[in-house]
C-alpha cells in the first residue's frame, strides 16, 4: 500500500480542450459561446465534486482537490458532461484530463502553495500527464491509482497504460487511465516524448553480481541482431536478459518485448507467441513465424524469446526469419545456442566465488556472497554477514558453484538454521548420494540443493507445491481450487503461498490490479516429477481442467460486451493454462465442452490467434460426429468465422457444411455462417446484391433466437452491402439500429464495426456527420476489420471537406490496414482518393499517375467498384483532371504502366515522414 496519507495530500487536476487552435480559427463566433459554456460546466462539475478553480490555462483549468477519488469522480462528471452537450460549434469540444498530486514535501513531486496559487514539479508532473491524453480521456499518476485502488466503485476501472517518459520530465511516470461506462474507452497511443514501450515484468528483487554480464551483453545486443545467452538451469539467464532489456529500453522506440516460452508443449504454437505479445496479425497463405518478421522488420523493437532449448527447432526457425528480414533484436534464453547465422552467444557464468579462509571484507567483494546474504536478510531480517558466519557462508556458496538459484534456496532457510548448518546438510546428502567429479557436478548441485529445499519443507507445503506444477503460473483463487484441495485446508492457501515464497519455492509477481504466482521451470520440472510419484497426478490435472473450463465459461458474456479488455487480459495471462485445458478436453474426448471453448472464445481467437482457434475447433469437430446437428452446425460456422482471414475458400467451404449439416438435422441456419459467406460475397465474389441476401437471413436468424450481438453483426453487413449497391435509406437505417444495439451490448469491436458502416452510408448523404461517425470508430477501435473501411471513407470525405493531411493519413493507414488483413478491395479506392488528397497539395501529376495505378489495381483485382466507390471516383478523377487540363489523360495512362508495388511505393514518397513501400495484399 501507498504511504500517502490523503488528509495530507493536495490532488491536482488540468484540463485542456483538444484542437481548440483549429476550432478558433474555422468558428471563431461559435467558440466564443462554446467557451462560456465550457467554463460554466466546469465549474459546475469542479465545485460540484469538492474542488477549488484555482485558475484558467487557456482552454482549460487548473483545480485542486482534496482527495483523489473527489478528482477522479469531478474527471469523469466533465466528460459525461460535454458528451450529453448541444455544443454550438461544428463538432463537440473534447477536454483531455490529467490528475495527479501528493504531499508537499514528496521528495520527487513536491509543490508549494504561494499567492493563491500552486507551483513546483508536481504541477509540472500534472500538466505533462494531461498533455499527453487525447480529447475525451482522463488519465492519472501512479500516486492517484494506489490512493484510490481500494476506494473505486465496480463502475470505474484504472487501465495501466504503462511506464512513460513525459515530455521534459527525466523520471518516468506509470500512467492509468479512467474508464467507465458510457465513455469512450479506446484512445490512441499517449502523446509522450519518449516513452518506454513494451512489457517487461515488474520485479522486486535485486539483480545482484551482473554488473559486468550487463554491459557485456548490452553491447553484444547493439551490434548484433540476435545474441543468445546460454547456460545451465539456475543460472539466472532470465533475469539477466530482464536487466538487459531494462538497460536498453530507451534505445528501442518501438519497445521491448518479453515472450515466455517455457509454458509452451506445441513448438508450432512460438511464433504465435510472439505474434500475440506484439499485437501481430496472422496473415493467409503465410507461415506465422514469417509474418511475424516481416512486421517487425521496419521496427526498432527488442524481442526476448526466453526458455528457448525444450522448442528450439522452432525458435531457431523464427530467429533466422527475423533476422533474415533485418530491423528487430534478439535477446534469446537457452542451455544451448540456437544455431543460427549471426547468432552470437554469451556463455553466462556462475557468480564469482570467494576462495577458503577470504575475510569479512574479501568474502562481500563476490558476488555469490552477496546474494546470499542479502537473501538470507530477506528471510530474516536479523541475518548480518559477522565475523564468525563467514567461514560457513564461504563454503557453502563454494559447495553450491555460485548457482544463484541454488544460493537463493539456500537463503531461504537461514530463518531456522546457520549457513554452516546448512551447509552440513548438504554435505551429508552429497555423501549420501556419492560424490561426483567436479567438472560435471553443476546439474547435480542444483539437484542436491532442490532436493534438500524440498526435504525441509513441511508435508502439507510438499504436497502444495507439487501439485502447483500443473500450472503454468497461476493465481490465489486457482491455487485454492485446485491445489489445496483436500487434504489441505483451501483457507490456509494464503499462508501455504507466503510460506513458499520466502522460501524461494514460488515467485510472485505483482502489478496494481493483481498478484500472479509461478514456480521456475527448474522448479516447476522439479515439482512435476514429484507429482508424478504420487497416485494424485490425474485428479489434479483434471482438476486443473475443471477449474480453467469454468474460467473460459464464465468469461462467456465479457469476451463480446463491455468486459472485453478485461477478459481478453485475464485470457492472454491464462493462455498456457487454457491450452493444456483445450488439450486435456480432447484426451478426454469431451466434443461437447471442447465446442463450447470454441463458442466462447472465437472472438479472441479470430482477432488475436485465428489459425490456431481454427485448428483448434477442427480438432473438436473430428470428436463430434455423434453429437447433435446444431452443436456440429455451430462448430463450423465458427471455423468459418475464425478462418475468414486466413483462408476464403476454406471458410466458405466451412460455411456451407454448416448449412448442410442445419438444413438436413432440422435446425435453423447458424447466424454467422450466413455472415462468411456475406462477406466472402462482397469482397471475394464482388456481388454485394448476394451479400444482402445472406445478411439479411442472418439477421432473421438472430432475432428468432434474440442474439444481440448476432443480430447487430447481420445489421453491419447489411448496411455495408446496402451502401454498395446504392439503396442507401435502408442502409442508414440498419447502420443506425446496428449502432444502437452494439452501444447497449457494450462490444467495443461491434461498436466500431457498426459505426464505420453507418458511416459508410451516410458518406454522400452527410458528410460532416459521417466523418464524424468514422472518426467516432475509429477512436473506440481502429484494429478491426472494418478499420479500412473507416479510414479510406473518411479519407475521402476529408478530400471532400478541404481537410487534405488528414485525408492522406487515412488513406495510407487504409493501405496499411489492407495488407496486415491480407484485403485488397479497398486498395484502389484508397489509392485514388490518396490520388486526389496529393494534387490538391500541389502535387497533380503523382495524383493523376496514382489514379492509373488504381485502374490497372482494378482491372488486375477485378474489383470494377461498386455504386459509392464509384461516385467516389468521379469526384477524385474531376479534381486532378481540373487541376491537369488536357495533360491529365497522358499523365493516368503513364501511371496505368506502374506496378501497384511502385504505386503504393509513390503514395508513401508523397507523404511526408513516410519512406517505406507498402507491399500490396492480392
Amino acid at each position: 500500500m501507498t504511504n500517502l496519507g490523503e488528509r495530507a495530500a493536495t490532488w491536482f487536476l488540468f484540463t485542456d480542450l483538444e484542437d481548440s487552435t483549429r476550432l478558433w480559427d474555422h468558428e471563431p463566433a461559435a467558440m466564443e459561446a462554446a467557451l462560456a459554456r465550457h467554463d460554466a460546466l466546469l465549474a459546475e462539475q469542479l465545485v460540484g465534486h469538492g474542488g477549488r478553480v484555482v485558475k484558467h490555462t487557456g482552454d482549460g483549468v487548473l483545480a485542486v482537490f482534496d482527495t483523489a477519488r473527489a478528482a477522479l469522480d469531478a474527471a469523469v462528471a466533465i466528460q459525461h458532461s460535454f458528451q450529453d452537450e448541444d455544443w454550438p460549434t461544428g463538432e463537440p469540444l473534447r477536454t483531455r484530463i490529467g490528475v495527479h498530486g501528493g504531499p508537499p514535501d514528496s521528495p520527487d513531486d513536491s509543490w508549494y502553495h504561494r499567492h493563491d496559487d500552486y507551483v513546483g514539479p508536481c504541477l509540472h508532473r500534472t500538466a505533462r500527464l494531461m498533455s499527453a491524453a487525447h480529447g475525451g480521456q482522463v488519465v492519472c499518476s501512479r500516486a492517484v491509482a494506489l490512493c484510490t485502488r481500494d476506494d473505486l466503485p465496480p463502475t470505474l476501472e484504472l487501465v495501466d497504460l504503462g511506464s512513460h517518459v513525459l515530455r521534459g520530465l527525466v523520471r518516468p511516470e506509470r500512467v492509468y487511465q479512467l474508464r467507465t461506462g458510457g465513455l469512450v474507452a479506446s484512445f490512441p497511443p499517449l502523446r509522450t516524448g519518449s516513452e518506454t514501450a513494451g512489457n517487461l515484468p515488474q520485479l522486486d528483487d535485486e539483480l545482484i553480481g551482473r554488473e559486468r554480464e550487463i554491459d557485456a551483453v548490452g553491447a553484444l545486443v547493439r551490434r548484433h541482431r540476435l545474441v543468445t545467452l546460454v547456460g545451465v538451469g539456475g543460472v539466472g539467464k532470465t533475469r539477466l536478459s530482464l536487466a538487459v532489456a531494462e538497460e536498453l529500453a530507451n534505445e528501442f522506440p518501438d519497445g521491448v518485448w518479453f515472450v515466455p516460452l517455457a509454458h509452451l508443449v506445441d513448438p508450432d504454437l512460438v511464433a504465435s507467441a510472439v505474434a500475440t505479445v506484439l499485437g501481430i496479425r496472422e496473415r493467409a497463405g503465410i507461415p506465422v513465424h514469417e509474418a511475424v518478421a516481416e512486421a517487425i522488420a521496419e521496427r526498432e523493437v527488442l524481442v526476448v524469446l526466453d526458455n528457448c532449448e525444450h522448442v528450439i527447432d522452432a525458435a531457431a526457425r523464427l530467429a533466422e526469419a527475423i533476422v533474415g528480414h533485418g530491423g528487430a533484436h534478439l535477446l534469446a534464453t537457452s542451455r544451448e545456442r540456437l544455431d543460427v547465422g549471426g547468432e552470437h552467444g554469451f556463455p553466462v557464468p556462475m557468480l564469482d566465488l570467494p576462495t577458503v579462509g577470504a575475510s569479512r571484507e574479501e568474502a562481500m567483494a563476490t558476488a555469490a556472497v552477496r546474494l546470499f546474504v542479502d537473501r538470507a536478510g530477506a528471510v530474516e531480517p536479523s541475518f548480518e554477514l559477522g565475523d564468525s558466519d563467514v567461514p560457513g557462508v564461504v563454503d557453502l556458496c563454494r559447495k553450491l558453484d555460485g548457482i544463484p538459484l541454488a544460493l537463493e534456496l539456500a537463503a531461504s532457510r537461514c530463518d531456522s538454521f546457520s549457513p554452516t548448518e546448512i551447509a552440513g546438510h548438504l554435505e551429508r546428502r552429497r555423501d549420501l548420494l556419492g560424490r561426483r567429479p567436479r567438472a560435471s557436478s553443476r546439474h547435480g548441485t542444483l539437484q542436491e540443493a532442490i532436493d534438500w529445499s524440498y526435504e525441509l519443507l513441511e508435508p502439507d507445503e510438499q504436497m502444495f507445491f507439487r501439485r502447483l506444477a500443473v500450472f503454468s503460473g497461476f493465481d490465489a483463487d486457482a491455487a485454492e481450487t485446485v491445489a489445496a484441495r483436500a487434504p489441505l485446508d483451501p483457507l490456509e492457501t494464503p499462508d501455504l503461498l507466503g510460506r513458499l515464497v520466502r522460501k524461494s519455492m514460488v515467485v510472485v509477481e505483482r502489478t496494481d490490479r493483481w498478484s500472479r504466482y509461478r514456480l521456475l521451470d527448474t522448479l516447476r520440472y522439479y515439482a512435476a516429477q514429484k507429482l508424478a510419484e504420487t497416485d494424485e497426478e490425474e485428479t489434479l490435472r483434471a482438476a486443473h481442467t475443471d477449474y480453467y473450463t469454468q474460467v473460459v465459461e464464465k468469461l462467456a458474456d465479457d469476451v463480446r460486451g463491455p468486459g472485453q479488455s478485461l477478459a481478453y487480459e485475464q485470457l492472454q495471462r491464462e493462455l498456457d493454462n487454457i491450452r493444456a485445458t483445450f488439450d486435456s478436453l480432447i484426451e478426454r474426448d469431451d466434443a461437447t465442452r471442447a465446442l463450447l471453448f470454441v463458442r466462447i472464445l472465437r472472438t479472441f481467437w479470430s482477432e488475436l490467434l485465428p489459425i490456431e482457434g481454427v485448428n483448434r475447433a477442427l480438432t473438436a469437430l473430428a470428436l463430434a460426429d455423434d453429437l447433435p446437428a446444431d452443436k456440429r452446425a455451430g462448430g463450423y460456422a465458427d471455423v468459418s468465422w475464425m478462418g475468414y482471414l486466413n483462408g476464403r475458400e476454406e471458410a466458405g467451404a466451412h460455411a456451407r457444411e454448416s448449412l448442410r449439416i442445419s438444413r438436413e438435422g432440422g435446425y435453423p441456419p447458424d447466424p454467422e455462417a450466413l455472415m462468411t459467406l456475406g462477406a466472402l460475397a462482397i469482397f471475394v465474389d464482388h456481388d454485394p446484391a448476394t451479400a444482402v441476401a445472406h445478411f439479411d437471413a442472418a439477421t432473421a436468424v438472430a432475432r428468432d433466437i434474440d442474439d444481440g450481438y448476432e443480430i447487430a453483426s447481420g445489421l453491419t453487413g447489411a448496411c455495408l452491402s446496402r451502401a454498395m449497391i446504392g439503396d442507401t435509406e435502408f442502409a442508414i437505417e440498419q447502420g443506425a439500429e446496428a449502432v444502437t444495439i452494439a452501444r447497449e451490448l457494450g462490444y467495443d469491436t461491434q461498436i466500431a464495426g457498426a459505426l464505420a458502416v453507418h458511416g459508410f452510408a451516410l458518406g454522400l448523404v452527410d458528410p460532416v456527420r459521417a466523418l464524424e461517425l468514422l472518426e467516432e470508430s475509429l477512436s473506440v477501435k481502429d484494429d478491426t476489420s472494418y478499420a479500412a473501411v473507416a479510414h479510406v471513407v473518411a479519407g475521402h470525405l476529408a478530400v471532400l471537406l478541404g481537410d487534405v493531411d488528414a485525408s492522406i493519413g487515412y488513406f495510407v493507414t487504409s493501405l496499411r490496414i489492407s495488407r496486415e488483413v491480407d484485403e485488397s478491395f479497398f486498395v484502389p479506392t484508397a489509392l485514388e482518393g490518396l490520388g486526389a488528397a496529393i494534387c490538391l497539395s500541389g502535387r497533380a501529376d503523382a495524383g493523376a499517375r496514382l489514379l492509373g495505378v488504381a485502374d490497372t489495381a482494378r482491372k488486375k483485382l477485378e474489383l470494377p467498384g461498386v455504386d459509392v466507390e464509384i461516385q467516389l471516383r468521379t469526384v477524385a478523377e474531376g479534381l486532378v483532371a481540373a487541376a491537369l487540363g488536357d495533360r491529365f489523360a497522358t499523365v493516368r495512362d503513364a501511371g496505368r504502366e506502374l506496378t501497384l508495388e511502385d504505386g503504393l511505393a509513390e503514395a508513401f514518397a508523397a507523404t511526408p515522414g513516410d519512406e517505406s513501400p507498402l507491399s500490396p495484399a492480392g
